[in-house]
């Protein structure tokens, strides 16, 4: 398991770093979504996939979790983001 990333820089970065590693074709598929207040969460899928030395597709995927709560200003933003 990977340590958690925080913060906008650190999680460009982080998200850099998988296109720099050749991660292709990243999806999500939302498959359930709900707001309940000030907060809300979303559920869904995600898949991607990478070159193999051979030059062929590898296709990858799991679950993906966010929640979300609302600020102040009516903005909603993540709190949480996980996949596994």
């Amino acid at each position: 398991a990977g340590e958690p990333v925080s913060g906008v820089a650190a999680i460009q970065s982080f998200f850099a770093g998988l296109i720099n590693a050749g991660v292709i074709e990243h999806q999500l598929t939302l498959t359930e979504a709900v707001e309940d207040g000030n907060l809300a969460y979303q559920r869904g899928k995600w898949a991607a996939a990478m070159l193999n030395e051979q030059g062929e597709k590898q296709s990858f995927g799991g679950n993906v979790h966010l929640v979300y709560r609302k600020q102040a200003d009516g903005v909603w933003k993540a709190v949480t983001h996980i996949w596994n």
